[in-house]
């Protein structure tokens, strides 16, 4: 895989949404890996409702947390983070996994369209390189 840094943009800060439905384990490696690869992230966790302690270890990994009351499913939780993007004015948003699917050192390469002026939405697939992933025929016709 390319870990490409995230090409800067002025120092333009960009905000990592990661949808969270009890991943506590996870999170502690998944912001590090943000954090460490990508300084200028602001990770912001939408807790969907988790029964574990996963806004708080959010918090003590340094990220913003938004926990809603109850689990509304990762679409609504993404267009949380969306919201949160165009209420303070950050124009850079990535969506990352909460269980560590996302390699955060993809970034660089999903944004360096966006920060270069040459697209305004990049989506990553897990399938272009031949990939596969075991879903559900429903979820497969979906994604």
């Amino acid at each position: 895989m390319n870990d490409a840094p995230v090409p800067e943009r002025s120092g333009t800060p960009f905000l990592a949404v990661i949808p969270a439905l009890n991943e506590e384990q996870a999170l502690p490696r998944v912001l590090g890996e943000l954090r460490s690869m990508h300084p200028s992230c602001i990770p912001l966790v939408v807790d969907d409702g988790s029964t574990d302690g996963t806004a708080r270890i959010a918090r003590e990994h340094g990220a913003r947390v938004v926990s809603m009351p109850r689990n509304v499913g990762i679409g609504s939780a993404v267009q949380v983070g969306f919201l949160v993007a165009v209420r303070e004015g950050i124009d850079l948003l990535v969506q990352v996994d909460a269980d560590g699917q996302h390699d955060p050192g993809q970034l660089g390469t999903i944004l360096g369209p966006v920060m270069a002026g040459d697209a305004d939405v990049v989506v990553g697939s897990r399938f272009l390189d031949g990939g596969t992933f075991d879903h559900a025929l429903h979820r497969r016709f979906l994604i």
